[in-house]
C-alpha cells in the first residue's frame, strides 16, 4: 500500500474519547463513568489542556496511538498506557524513509 493511501485511511472520523462540556459536540462525545483519566490528561489545567484530554481519551477509546510532539500530553498519555508517537515515528512505521 502506498504511503498516501495509508495516510488517507488514518483520517476516518471517530467519536471523541470523552464528553467535555463546551468542547464536545453532543453527537460525538463518549460518556465516561470516571473523570480520572480526563483529569490526568488535563495536567492540572483543564481550561488550557481540554483538547489534549480529548485527543488522549480518543486514543485510549480507539486503542490507537496518539501522534503529538506536546511534551505534557506525551507524558500523561504514556502514564495512562496510551501509545504515543511523534509524526516522524508514524511515517517510519508506514515505511517512509528520508531521501
Amino acid at each position: 500500500m502506498c504511503l498516501a493511501l495509508a495516510l488517507i485511511d488514518l483520517t476516518r472520523i471517530v467519536p471523541d474519547g470523552a464528553f467535555l462540556l463546551d468542547v464536545s459536540a453532543l453527537d460525538v462525545g463518549r460518556l465516561r463513568v470516571s473523570p480520572t483519566a480526563v483529569q490526568a490528561l488535563q495536567a492540572g489545567n483543564p481550561a488550557k489542556n481540554r483538547n489534549d484530554a480529548l485527543i488522549g481519551m480518543t486514543g485510549l477509546a480507539e486503542r490507537c496511538a496518539v501522534i503529538t510532539s506536546d511534551k505534557a500530553l506525551r507524558r500523561n498519555a504514556f502514564v495512562l498506557g496510551i501509545e504515543v508517537l511523534h509524526a516522524e515515528e508514524l511515517l517510519t512505521e508506514l515505511g517512509y524513509t528520508k531521501p
